[in-house]
């Protein structure tokens, strides 16, 4: 992927002014190696190819730029992203540009920064979110489920975001417990324990699940995949073993794993560490309660989303083992795409508590305000069930857009 930066100014807010703001906002993005600077003080744009630019950022470093800005957007035929600050007329050039943009249905999007100070993170954010769309884009997926056929869901997936998916049996996948070594599991379980106080004695069940976790984890990187999706609940009824901590090690191991075989939540568990430099969670919308409070629960969480871990039996089959713990995270974003994946909607949560809150629902739970949107309107909106929980850090916001942006489709953020 490269990409076009073109920094934009009037001569009219003075060259010496112009040419240090442009050596400012160079400096951030020099450091990119797929980023190519175009430095436009002047209204000539000729001598620019553009053929091997996938994406162009456009940057209003003063006002007095929008017919340059409208020029630049029709040469391109490609999508461009509009960037503008809070001095020196800056958002009034990229609105008009935005405004221009859509009345003629072109791929035009704006990021606002409010300050020249945190301009470089922003266009930082927004980079974040053009290269998670260009790793999606490469996801290699291994399916796991009972006959090793590649799922419907699998299909429309990998149609959408141009990725490869591979499949095999559980029947493949449990051959290969056998030729795991005492030894491996050791390790392993030596190294949950650093985050999960364990009881004396490691038992059989705990070492079957961390078997679990060694298989999915070789076969996954034999195969040359990147990413993994487990078809979990026939795999438990058959087998009687759950890959609850399987999913929830593979996470924070940094390969994106999801349980039930949920293609639809994958893209966004691939999402989260590129953008938060954390995992993300799959969760159930369990309960809406009359307080102003919705209930998540799952049983597959990454430990370095949580704190006080504890091993418990899965919730629905009292099977072993799954995870409960409470979220480190206060702010979060909920996340989900459309069944076509022409849409994400993205909630603004508050945690309000987090862990073991009850025993009848999955073994991580948390109660979270939604401030934006009220209960009966988020439960109109809600497109499914299962929504990918995303720590909320600095930026986060813009590199979603971003990322929504370059894949085409539509975000609704509450």
């Amino acid at each position: 992927m490269r990409i076009a930066a073109f920094l934009l100014a009037s001569k009219i807010h003075g060259e010496n002014y112009v040419r240090a703001l442009s050596k400012r906002v160079s400096s951030c993005l020099n450091s990119y190696t797929d980023i190519d600077v175009f430095n436009l003080v002047s209204e000539e744009i000729a001598g620019v190819n553009y053929s091997g630019y996938e994406y162009a950022i456009l940057i209003h470093l003063t006002g007095g730029t929008s017919k340059i800005a409208k020029e630049i957007i029709d040469s391109l035929n490609r999508p461009a992203m509009l960037i503008a600050h809070g001095k020196h007329n800056s958002l009034p050039s990229a609105l008009s540009v935005r405004g221009w943009a859509r009345e003629l249905s072109k791929g035009v999007a704006l990021i606002y920064a409010p300050s020249l100070n945190s301009l470089c993170r922003v266009l930082n954010s927004a980079y974040r979110g053009l290269k998670a769309v260009g790793y999606l884009k490469s996801l290699n997926v291994l399916e796991v489920n009972k006959d090793g056929s590649i799922s419907n869901g699998a299909k429309s997936f990998a149609k959408f975001f141009g990725a490869k998916v591979k499949a095999i049996s559980y029947r493949e996948l449990l051959k290969a417990l056998i030729d795991i070594s005492e030894e491996e599991v050791s390790k392993v379980v030596e190294e949950l324990g650093k985050a999960i106080d364990l009881p004396r004695g490691v038992s059989a069940e705990l070492k079957n699940s961390i078997r679990v976790y060694i298989a999915l984890k070789e076969a996954v990187l034999s195969s040359g995949a990147n990413a993994l999706s487990i078809d979990c609940f026939p795999m438990i009824i058959e087998y009687g073993i759950t890959p609850c901590i399987a999913v929830a090690l593979l996470n924070d191991l940094g390969i994106p794993a999801a349980c039930e075989n949920d293609f639809n939540s994958l893209p966004l568990l691939s999402l989260s560490p590129l953008i938060t430099g954390m995992p993300g969670w799959i969760a159930n919308i369990s309960e809406v309660l009359s307080s102003g409070y919705i209930r998540l629960s799952h049983c597959t969480i990454a430990l370095k989303l949580g704190f006080s871990c504890l091993l418990m039996k899965h919730f629905e089959t009292g099977r072993p083992l799954s995870i409960s713990c409470s979220l480190l995270h206060r702010r979060i974003l909920m996340a989900r795409f459309s069944d076509n994946y022409r849409a994400l909607n993205v909630y603004r949560a508050i945690v309000s508590s987090s862990g073991l809150l009850s025993s009848d629902q999955c073994r991580t739970q948390a109660l979270v305000r939604l401030p934006s949107i009220n209960l009966s309107e988020f439960m109109d909106k809600a497109s499914g069930n299962h929504h990918v929980v995303i720590p909320w850090v600095k930026g986060v916001d813009e590199s979603i857009k971003t990322f929504s942006w370059a894949l085409g489709i539509k975000l609704n953020m509450y």
